[in-house]
């Protein structure tokens, strides 16, 4: 079965590396869109149903796969970017990478309209592997799905898919921002967070 998953991997990259520098150069001249397209029909064609995230710099653009909390997925995904080549101009990820809250905060506002500076957080490392309460304002219209989604799209980015996973860390959203002092601000619960590694 590891056998299959990695010949069905490199038959991936070989057709990823066939296209790599028109998608790069794709994705720098504004043609996001597109690129996601294609790289999501290229992973149909080889029954990778995996979520994934195209960004990009000044010079490098990064496939990121996300196993978006599902462990057998996330082993899979492992088997898929060690079997990646080096390709001119990409970078392979296996999880999503921690971001600056600066772009945590854009990311929340455009997916759930929630601005995370608003919201205050509470951070209990002591059970389990670590529990977080997401304050969000009272007035926001969001359903218990879209406040999980909430949640796990938050820590994903602002401390990087694989902390989460691997310390099993859990959130909850509570509506109503409290008034008590021992509430955290978005930046310092990833430095709480982080620090308690």
């Amino acid at each position: 079965m590891r056998r299959t998953k990695v010949m069905i991997s490199r038959n991936f990259w070989n057709a990823f590396d066939g296209q790599s520098g028109r998608l790069a150069a794709m994705f720098h001249s504004g043609c996001q869109q597109q690129v996601f397209s294609v790289v999501e029909e290229m992973l149909e064609q080889h029954g990778m149903d995996y979520c994934f995230d195209i960004t990009a710099d000044k010079h490098m653009c990064c496939l990121v796969f996300s196993p978006e909390g599902d462990d057998q997925a996330a082993r899979d995904i492992d088997t898929i970017v060690a079997s990646a080549p080096s390709i001119p101009g990409w970078r392979f990820y296996g999880r999503r990478q921690q971001k600056c809250v600066a772009d945590v905060r854009f990311i929340m506002k455009h997916l759930f309209s929630i601005d995370v500076l608003q919201c205050r957080f509470h951070y209990s490392p002591e059970r389990l592997n670590g529990r977080i309460v997401m304050f969000i304002p009272s007035s926001t219209d969001i359903t218990p799905d879209e406040q999980r989604g909430f949640a796990n799209t938050l820590l994903w980015h602002a401390l990087g898919e694989r902390t989460v996973m691997e310390r099993r860390l859990e959130a909850v959203v509570q509506k109503g921002i409290p008034t008590s002092q021992d509430t955290l601000s978005v930046q310092e619960l990833v430095e709480r967070v982080l620090d308690a590694e």
